[in-house]
């Protein structure tokens, strides 16, 4: 009984030696998943900030600055005090 603890121990360690071998084997099949995740992962988030410029405009900023940057056309937004237009949506 005085042994569950060390035999504990070498089972965490086999499971993490294994985990390890498991994804260097499996490196062909992952690597082509995760740049696809990465891939639609940035397309989504382009996506996003057109979609937020093109809703700026649509309120009243300029085309420029709403498409150009839409974090900064955010601020403009705020700034120009365009918040109270959004409540009313």
């Amino acid at each position: 009984m005085n042994d569950l603890p060390s035999i504990r121990r070498s089972l965490q360690i086999l499971v993490l030696v294994a985990l390890f071998v498991t994804a260097y084997f499996a490196r062909d099949l992952i690597l082509p998943i995760m740049h696809g995740f990465l891939l639609a992962l940035t397309l989504i988030i382009a996506g996003l900030s057109l979609l937020i410029g093109l809703y700026l405009t649509a309120l009243g900023l300029p085309k420029g600055i709403c498409l150009g940057h839409p974090r900064r056309a955010c601020g403009g937004a705020v700034f120009c005090g365009v918040q109270s237009d959004l409540r009313e949506l």
